[in-house]
């Protein structure tokens, strides 16, 4: 029988479990120096409106919902040295090259801690281009507090925002349509964040726990660089660094290339099906329900 390759579960699905990437030790080494790191200094979630956008030592920003550390390589040699061997494992670089090309650049690399009484995040997408990569820290078993993607939603040619959708749409109304991105520690989930996908409310019987969440780009496309410091670049090691902070070269991606993340956003890869060349309406009907059930 075929088996199909990674990189086809990924065009087809809008996402991809890997397993066995990680050994028993390493990912001791990774929570332990993620445990030290995220509770070095920790701010209420609103301050982080405080900071400028392009600012890259962050505290832990948290709230009954979660914690988050973003930004987390340079700050611990160990962890750094993890990261760089998990970007270099010959499985997760040959499907990165094949999706976001070989000079692809790292945005932001953080940690999440879902809490007890995590209330959960409705489904949107982020930016176009935008490659995720999930890696459990816990054994992630049942879907509380995990995040949920919607199969083949990449494909849609209307986006939540566009639609109205976004603030309406909970992974639990969704519930038949999710797949929970569970597993067991270490697991990873890489999958495009064009992909509807938001995060189920947490069962406050179950305990806290944690994941990796990667952002990834193609060169040649656009996001919000942060303002790394030279001594954090410094220590950082080589393969890394380089595609968090590139020197300057020709991007290897172009629009004519045969990279995944270019094809998801070509119209012929769109599901046209007459439903979805008439949800942007849905979009005026939602705004009429929302005035009326929240008119301020």
């Amino acid at each position: 029988m075929y088996m199909k390759t990674l990189e086809e579960k990924l065009l087809e699905d809008g996402f991809v479990k890997i397993t066995n990437v990680f050994s028993r030790s390493q990912l001791e080494r990774i929570k332990s120096s993620i445990k030290n790191l995220m509770y070095l200094k920790i701010e209420p979630w609103e301050n982080r409106h405080l900071y400028p956008k392009d600012y890259y030592l962050l505290p832990t920003f948290s709230n009954d919902d979660w914690d988050v550390l973003s930004n987390i390589l340079g700050r611990d040699p160990i962890l750094d040295q993890e990261l760089d061997r998990f970007f270099q494992n010959q499985l997760i670089s040959s499907l990165l090259n094949k999706v976001i090309g070989s000079d692809y650049q790292i945005w932001e690399l953080s940690v999440r801690t879902s809490n007890s009484t995590d209330k959960g995040l409705s489904l949107h997408q982020d930016a176009k281009g935008e490659l995720g990569i999930l890696i459990l820290l816990d054994d992630q078993l049942s879907k509380s507090g995990t995040t949920a993607l919607i199969k083949g939603s990449h494909r849609f040619p209307v986006g939540c925002r566009e639609s109205g959708i976004e603030e309406f749409l909970s992974p639990k109304i969704m519930a038949p349509f999710i797949t929970p991105a569970t597993g067991v520690a270490g697991d990873v989930y890489v999958f495009f964040k064009k992909t509807w996908h938001g995060r189920v409310k947490k069962n406050k019987a179950t305990l806290p726990t944690s994941a990796l969440i990667f952002g990834l780009f193609p060169s040649a496309y656009d996001f919000r660089r942060f303002n790394i410091p030279k001594d954090i670049l410094e220590c950082i090691p080589s393969f890394t660094r380089e595609h968090l902070y590139p020197s300057e070269k020709t991007s290897s991606f172009q629009k004519d290339s045969n990279y995944l993340m270019d094809k998801i956003y070509d119209p012929h890869f769109h599901n046209q099906s007459f439903f979805w060349k008439t949800t942007p309406k849905l979009k005026y009907l939602l705004s009429t329900i929302k005035k009326i059930y929240k008119p301020n």
